[in-house]
């Protein structure tokens, strides 16, 4: 069924959708505008920023290279970590695992955790207590009480239980010099 009216614009409905055309045209001008000077500020506000950012980081002597330097947050400053913080970390991963231990064993792990005894130890392990050494002492000891035995034994001498022992000892100072030769002359630790 068709309709008998029809729309027919009139000059007056003409006007009226001319005049919203150009309200809906001017406001969106405004909005643009707006957005314009939004990001305008934004720019500035991030350039603040950086700046900002720069000072710190120049006033806190860590800094990135210049074409690394970025304006987004994302990028994280590479600092250097202080031994206190080192010593915090420590002393709060100590603290959960000892959480997790039963008596006897945080006992034991306070005793070989305290500071002197850790530093005795990485001397001593740095120094005396090298691989090499440790090795000819075992070897030394083996093969010197072997045929310190056998030699004992056919010519009849009695052992007093030191020998053992002087064979650890001479194995030791034999490691301890190959270690320190191999220092010498490679310039290199041996492994």
């Amino acid at each position: 069924m068709n309709s008998p009216e029809k729309f027919i614009p009139t000059q007056e409905k003409g006007e009226q959708l001319a005049q919203a055309a150009e309200k809906q045209s001017e406001a969106l001008r405004s909005r643009l505008e707006k957005l314009g000077e939004d990001q305008a500020e934004n720019r500035r506000e991030a350039a603040q920023e950086a700046l900002l950012d720069a000072t710190t980081e120049a006033k806190s002597g860590t800094h990135e290279d210049a074409t690394e330097a970025s304006f987004s947050k994302e990028t994280a400053a590479v600092r250097r970590i202080t031994r206190a913080e080192k010593e915090t970390a420590y002393k709060e991963t100590l603290r959960k695992v000892r959480s997790e231990m039963r008596p006897t064993e945080k006992a034991f792990s306070k005793v070989i955790h305290n500071p002197f005894v850790e530093k005795t130890s990485e001397i001593a392990g740095k120094t005396l207590f090298r691989p090499n050494a440790i090795l000819a002492a075992g070897i030394s000891a083996f093969i010197l009480s072997g045929i310190t035995y056998i030699l004992a034994r056919h010519f009849g001498y009695p052992l007093s239980g030191f020998e053992t022992i002087a064979a650890l000892l001479l194995g030791f100072m034999l490691g301890i010099l190959y270690d320190f030769l191999k220092v010498m002359l490679t310039g290199r630790k041996a492994e």
